[in-house]
């Protein structure tokens, strides 16, 4: 017996609910997972020479298979994207920076000038990818290269996990189970969200501010899907 999870669930949730009750699932890994496969070596760029898909095995996830997927369009994307807002984020830095060197009513003082940077690092959120050093009457910023290229080497990247053997399952299925998931989770949404007075992902015991309003019923039956929790978290 399967049960089809989404990325939202949890290893404890796994080991808790779904193992204990002897059923399978399918599910997928967030980014700082996919990074400590590529810097363990588990996941090689090579594998996707010939196709943009293979079936791998960890350690760290035993009886378990994992499918690793590339999407080359979305790589490609996603490093225009960060490009885009990194040189976005340099050229309001070096304003910021000329502000701080230029002769007639410089910027000073530490809190000005980390007021100022704040305010560029927060609209473009690049903070991450970047090395400052700010001082009274100083102020320079440098990319975070090596960072950059960790970040980059997971563009496109997506592992979707699932205890089921590739005899019950195949890699192409289980990719397209999971890729269908997340279209029933969102539509499963929409749906809760419709029903007058429910919260969505409301922890029981949790008093909802005025106006008050009912909780959503324990399970909600969604069509021909099966049902889903009114307390989902």
């Amino acid at each position: 017996m399967c049960r089809e999870a989404s990325a939202a669930l949890t290893e404890a949730r796994i080991s808790a609910d779904i193992k204990s009750a002897g059923l399978d699932w399918i599910t997928a890994l967030r980014g700082p997972a996919i990074k400590e496969l590529l810097d363990s070596g588990v996941i090689q760029m090579s594998l996707f020479d010939q196709r943009d898909m293979a079936s791998i095995t960890s350690p760290d996830y035993p009886g378990e298979r994992l499918v690793v997927c590339r999407n080359a369009d979305l790589a490609a994307e996603r490093a225009r994207k960060r490009e885009e807002l990194l040189t976005a984020t340099e050229k309001d830095l070096a304003a910021i920076k000329a502000r701080v060197e230029r002769k007639r009513d410089p910027l000073r003082g530490t809190a000005e000038i980390a007021l100022a940077v704040g305010a560029v690092l927060n609209t473009h959120n690049m903070k991450k990818h970047f090395d400052l050093a700010i001082s009274d009457d100083a102020f320079s910023f440098a990319r975070k290269r090596a960072e950059i290229a960790a970040e980059a080497a997971t563009d496109g990247l997506y592992v979707v996990r699932t205890s089921l053997a590739e005899a019950t399952l195949d890699d192409a299925d289980t990719v397209r189970s999971y890729k269908s998931l997340s279209r029933v989770d969102i539509d499963q949404s929409w749906r809760l969200s419709r029903i007058k007075g429910c919260v969505v992902g409301s922890p029981p015991g949790r008093r909802q501010s005025a106006p008050r309003r009912r909780r959503c019923p324990d399970r909600l039956q969604i069509g021909n899907r099966g049902s889903v929790g009114g307390d989902q978290r």
